[in-house]
């Protein structure tokens, strides 16, 4: 049948002549991962500031703007029937990871109605050391001296950003709020690497699992985790007019411009992730901090001074040389394993080789001895 149909409608198509599809030019797809790059930053930029204008000024409660996030997840998971499957086989590991993920997303947002922009993402730039010291007791993952002094300096760098003068006074007073707004930010970072190492663990088990999977299937069982929280909670604050009302024109039209940002954001790091290695994403991650670091003191009136400038150098540096070190220390480790599988390889190749010499030198159990009494019945037999 397939035959016939294609005779039938395409008689002429041995004339047609299908030529390959260009390669796509370096030049245009630098130009192409750049363009990512900046539209990543920017959207991380605006959805940082943004969130702390509607915690600040629209009163909207940071449980609220969770339950905000759920709706491009949902959205996501309705055209994915893949990421449902996913779900029923994994349902024990990415339920773990949703409630790891909505509780830091959620003191992220508490800890912005205590303190600026600029001190939560200092205290949230530990991260790498918490990440490190987490992956060592539950992954097995040590790093050398090397890498721990740049990930001390990469601290040290974004403290520096948000100093002012050369002081050791911050941008913000270190008034309790604050010192609330710091822990509360913590305790979100230790959330964030508690929830790496799940999803490490969850990529070991099965390779299909992508971010974007776990981002859907994660922020759709946190807002069915949290709604019985949020009616009783939220619910009743908002017809109070304590705080914000999320149906309201404006602050519906300001939530939906903060959901369309938080999806750009997501879709535009998975991108990068697509096109450059997980290092570099890494190297572009840690300067997109730095980023919102300066961006953020720019908006809210934190002037940067020349040792704000110095922290974001060192910073910069720190994060390009721990992700130098983390690559050749990976490739070493596959150099290492390499060089001990080629040794088995060609071990098992010497026995393979002495095997099949000495079964072709011993004799054929099937072929007897061809003795000269044989060879006369043979020749009675031919006569």
């Amino acid at each position: 049948m397939d035959y016939k149909w294609r005779h039938r409608y395409f008689p002429l198509r041995h004339c047609i002549k299908f030529s390959r599809v260009p390669a796509v030019p370096v030049e245009s797809q630098t130009m192409k991962t750049t363009l990512m790059v900046l539209l990543w930053y920017a959207a991380a930029t605006f959805s940082n500031t943004f969130c702390k204008r509607l915690v600040s000024f629209y009163k909207i409660s940071p449980l609220t703007l969770t339950m905000v996030d759920a709706v491009p997840a949902v959205m996501l998971l309705k055209r994915d029937a893949k990421a449902r499957q996913i779900y029923r086989d994994h349902w024990k590991a990415l339920l773990v990871i949703s409630v790891f993920a909505t509780g830091a997303s959620l003191l992220h947002r508490i800890s912005l109605t205590y303190a600026h922009v600029s001190t939560i993402h200092t205290a949230k730039a530990t991260q790498p050391l918490i990440s490190a010291v987490l992956s060592g007791l539950f992954l097995g993952e040590h790093i050398t001296s090397k890498m721990a002094l740049a990930l001390v300096l990469i601290v040290v760098g974004v403290v520096m950003c948000t100093m002012k003068g050369g002081g050791p006074k911050v941008a913000d007073q270190l008034e309790p709020s604050t010192v609330a707004g710091v822990t509360l930010a913590l305790c979100g970072t230790v959330c964030t690497a508690i929830n790496g190492i799940n999803m490490k663990k969850v990529w070991r088990n099965d390779r299909e699992i992508s971010k974007s999977m776990i981002f859907s299937v994660s922020r759709t069982v946190a807002a069915c985790m949290f709604f019985p929280v949020w009616l009783f909670r939220d619910a009743p604050k908002i017809r109070d007019g304590s705080i914000g009302n999320p149906f309201d024109t404006r602050t519906a039209l300001a939530l939906a411009l903060y959901s369309v940002v938080m999806v750009t954001q997501h879709l535009s790091s998975l991108s990068v992730l697509h096109v450059l290695s997980p290092v570099s994403h890494s190297v572009l991650n840690g300067l997109k901090r730095v980023v919102v670091i300066a961006v953020s003191c720019y908006i809210f009136g934190n002037s940067l001074s020349r040792f704000n400038w110095l922290g974001i150098g060192i910073c910069t540096s720190a994060v390009m040389w721990y992700s130098r070190l983390k690559l050749a220390n990976s490739r070493a480790k596959k150099d290492e394993y390499s060089s001990v599988t080629t040794d088995e390889d060609s071990t098992a190749a010497g026995v393979d080789m002495e095997t099949m010499a000495s079964r072709r030198n011993q004799p054929s159990p099937d072929k007897k001895e061809d003795s000269p009494e044989r060879q006369l019945e043979r020749l009675d037999r031919i006569v």
